[in-house]
């Protein structure tokens, strides 16, 4: 027996996990071969059906950068699945330029009443599982999905997506304002006012690719998996158009950020889930723009013109908290500052911070 119990020869319990996964992933293709071949189609193009499905209409190239299909390959796939029924080109409704895939209901009812008996069997197998046995295998399957799909960029070449870099952009088309939203956490993150008269944002990101869904003047960030171990490997660098205001929406937690926002229209800047590190420039304000943060905030700078009115109210103590000459050491509960100029002013920058603060500093660029 070895020293951590298990009989000599048997194999460690991930070895074990694996051979399971690799039994699981051999049936898993016999099964989508028969379902496949049910429908008339292969499996590619089954598997190209199933993610215009699950994400939503998209563009051929977005559908060959989620399967590692060259371009070529795809307008072949989509070629077929067209002519099968299985999905439609449509025009972009905010760029008629661009051309989207989606799916058609009819088909897909046709792939639902295949699945029926199917999704019947597999609730009965997993009425034997506890709900929170099943979310945290679920949550196992979603991280070890990415970890093959670094592995299948690998494998074809393009190395570990971890240290590739993605670059996407979209069309201002009619959009007259934006928000540029964050919903898992963000690290590495620079933000700008830089992006072509044209675009809407321009960015580009390292490492693991995020799901990014454009619509309207919305731009939606979501990386389907953050840890505290993804920091130093993910990055981000986001261009906005200048010509339209801005609302920031950033979420699941930040960690050094850099927002240079000096010719940007400002909005409003929430931040949710705690910030560490965080610089941030900003141009004259229209109205009283708000600028809030909850979760704490650790090492943030944010500076405004000379002559802008600001607020500073901070809940859930303050140490080494500054706004202009004025300075806290340290202090708990609920503190407040103001410029002298604050509370006459029409157009200011009104900060509030809950969940504490430390090292914060406003002051003049």
């Amino acid at each position: 027996m070895n020293s951590d119990g298990r009989e000599q020869g048997e194999p460690k319990a991930w070895m074990a996990l694996v051979q399971g996964l690799r039994r699981y992933g051999d049936e898993g293709v016999a099964f989508s071969e028969a379902l496949a071949g049910r429908l008339g189609i292969n499996v590619t193009d089954l598997r190209c059906a199933s993610l215009v499905d699950q994400v939503g209409p998209m563009t051929a190239g977005r559908l060959a950068e989620l399967t590692g299909l060259t371009t070529g390959a795809i307008t072949g796939v989509l070629d077929r699945m067209e002519k099968a029924g299985f999905v439609k080109r449509t025009r972009d409704p905010q760029d008629r330029r661009q051309v989207l895939v989606e799916t058609v209901a009819a088909r897909g009812e046709d792939f639902d009443r295949l699945l029926a008996p199917f999704l019947e069997a597999t609730e009965a197998y997993c009425s034997a599982y506890r709900d929170e046995e099943l979310e945290r295998f679920a949550q196992f399957l979603d991280g070890y999905r990415e970890l093959l799909r670094d592995q299948a960029a690998r494998l074809r070449g393009a190395g570990n997506d971890r240290g590739a870099i993605a670059t996407l952009s979209a069309p201002l088309a009619s959009a007259t304002s934006g928000r540029l939203a964050f919903v898992s956490g963000a690290s590495n993150l620079k933000i700008h006012a830089d992006a072509g008269k044209d675009e809407l944002y321009r960015a580009q990101f390292q490492g693991r690719e995020p799901t990014v869904r454009c619509h309207g003047g919305e731009v939606r960030v979501e990386y389907s998996r953050f840890s505290l171990f993804d920091l130093r490997k993910l990055g981000a660098r986001i261009a906005l158009n200048a010509s339209i205001p801005w609302a920031l929406e950033l979420g699941g937690g930040l960690a050094r950020c850099e927002a240079d926002l000096r010719d940007l229209a400002v909005e409003s800047i929430r931040v949710s889930g705690g910030v560490h590190h965080l610089s941030l420039d900003l141009g004259a304000p229209s109205g009283a723009v708000p600028i809030a943060i909850t979760g704490g905030a650790v090492k943030v700078t944010i500076r405004r013109p000379a002559g802008v009115a600001v607020g500073l109210r901070v809940q859930g103590g303050a140490a080494k908290v500054a706004l202009d000459a004025m300075y806290f050491g340290a202090i708990g509960g609920s503190s407040r500052m103001e410029s002298p100029d604050y509370q006459g002013a029409a157009d200011r920058y009104e900060i509030e911070v809950s969940g504490g603060a430390s090292g914060f500093t406003v002051e003049t660029l």
